[in-house]
């Protein structure tokens, strides 16, 4: 006859994060620091912020111009996700 599976396999998804990126404002000719991109990522569980690898932080602002930052934002569930801030 047939058998049913009685033991399903449940699979832990990690939870929905509600992330707000704040701006970062710098005079002219000033660097954006790692605490800056770390400080200006607000979300619920942050273990940290790190720029994604092989992006560099911003040195020497240019004045009135906006720069976008692609970052990865660590969970303290051991989960991430890229974000740009």
């Amino acid at each position: 006859g047939n058998t049913e599976n009685t033991n399903p396999t449940v699979i832990q998804a990690p939870a929905q994060h509600t992330l707000t990126i704040n701006e970062i404002v710098k005079e002219q000719g000033q660097n954006v620091t790692n605490d800056d991109i770390n400080n200006a990522v607000q979300v619920p569980n942050k273990n940290r912020v790190a720029i994604k690898q092989g992006n560099a932080l911003p040195t020497n602002l240019a004045g009135g111009r906006t720069s976008h930052i692609p970052v990865v934002i660590y969970y303290s569930d051991g989960s991430s996700e890229e974000a740009t801030a």
